[in-house]
């Protein structure tokens, strides 16, 4: 994602009670608003730059990355 998008997102959705996240193409995650943090008990460094694959529920990676891709 590009820059321009990171910062929009981050200045709307930072405060949101919605858990929301930004992936790029390949599934990773590029931003994670502290809502979703909370909501899957991990920190920043636990998930940013990682895909579903490599979270503790990668057993769902598959039908998350399908949602993802729509």
């Amino acid at each position: 994602p590009s820059e321009q998008l990171l910062a929009y997102v981050k200045n709307h959705l930072a405060y949101s009670p919605q858990p929301a996240f930004v992936k790029d193409k390949n599934f990773c995650y590029h931003y994670v608003n502290d809502a979703l943090l909370t909501q899957l008990n991990l920190t920043k460094e636990e998930i940013l730059h990682k895909s579903d694959t490599q979270m503790y529920y990668a057993q769902y990676a598959h039908f998350y990355n399908t949602h993802d891709a729509l």
